[in-house]
């Protein structure tokens, strides 16, 4: 497992307690078992993209929060970017998870 992994799950452990979110709870917000929840946060496996992005969104903070990017650095996306990660938080399970199975995360 990579440190970059670890830091972005303890990060979500941490604003999970801060607002006091169970993991039943996100389980039930993400439409996925508890011990599917439970796994990812035990990177086993790591989370997928649409995960992460979903993630976010519960918890109120940015995706590039989420990840410990820096703002300042993705500020600037080209639109083929955008609509790119557009395309992929409005497509089904079915097409991320393939997507993901290509990207290899």
């Amino acid at each position: 497992m990579l440190d970059k992994e670890l830091e972005i799950i303890e990060r979500i452990k941490k604003l999970m307690k801060e607002r006091n979110i169970r993991q039943e709870e996100l389980a039930e917000k993400l439409e996925m078992k508890q011990y599917q929840v439970s796994r990812y946060l035990n990177c086993k496996p790591f989370p997928p993209l649409w995960v992460l992005f979903k993630l976010s969104e519960i918890l109120d903070v940015s995706i590039y929060y989420l990840i410990g990017a820096e703002a300042e650095s993705y500020r600037v996306l080209s639109q083929k970017s955008v609509n790119l990660v557009d395309a992929y938080n409005n497509s089904n399970k079915a097409v991320k998870a393939i997507i993901d199975k290509i990207l290899d995360i």
